[in-house]
């Protein structure tokens, strides 16, 4: 995960492609059928460094919640 993290952050993303790191983190993290502890190590290094990955996280996070709860998409489909 270290390898991945100094990767993605050697290549001096903008702000907003900064934004998308989190995106593609869930993403890949959702779309496994077995809990990969790689994605969590990953995300915690970001969280770590950046306060703006919190935010981030956060609301990425409360989007897909507030889907599952107005039923626009369940527990299943919570990768898109």
């Amino acid at each position: 995960y270290m390898d991945a993290f100094q990767r993605l952050l050697s290549l001096n993303f903008t702000s907003r492609q900064e934004r998308e790191i989190v995106h593609v983190i869930l993403h890949c993290s959702l779309s496994e059928k077995a809990f990969n502890p790689f994605y969590a190590l990953l995300a915690s290094k970001f969280l770590s460094v950046k306060h703006n990955f919190v935010i981030t996280f956060k609301y990425a996070l409360w989007d897909r919640l507030k889907l599952i709860e107005g039923g626009e998409m369940n527990l299943r489909d919570m990768t898109l």
